[in-house]
């Protein structure tokens, strides 16, 4: 219980509609329904044999400023 109670109290104290959190695509669903219950919107990052793409993540990052978003947290295992 303690990873996953962590995981909600940052969502809770940093989150809110309107921010982008950017995961790995595949992750702890958990977490992906934490950060979701802030109103904050998930975006998976590709990944590649040594973890998340950097190249993919800085292209998701463009993409949801496009979107109006405010990048506020990238979340890895």
């Amino acid at each position: 219980h303690g990873s996953a109670h962590g995981l909600s109290l940052i969502a809770r104290a940093y989150l809110e509609p309107g921010d982008a959190v950017f995961v790995e695509a595949a992750t702890f669903p958990f977490g992906i329904r934490y950060f979701e219950s802030t109103g904050a919107t998930v975006i998976p990052v590709a990944l590649d044999t040594e973890g998340m793409r950097m190249d993919d993540l800085r292209q998701r990052i463009k993409d949801a400023l496009d979107k109006g978003l405010r990048p506020k947290l990238v979340y890895v295992i």
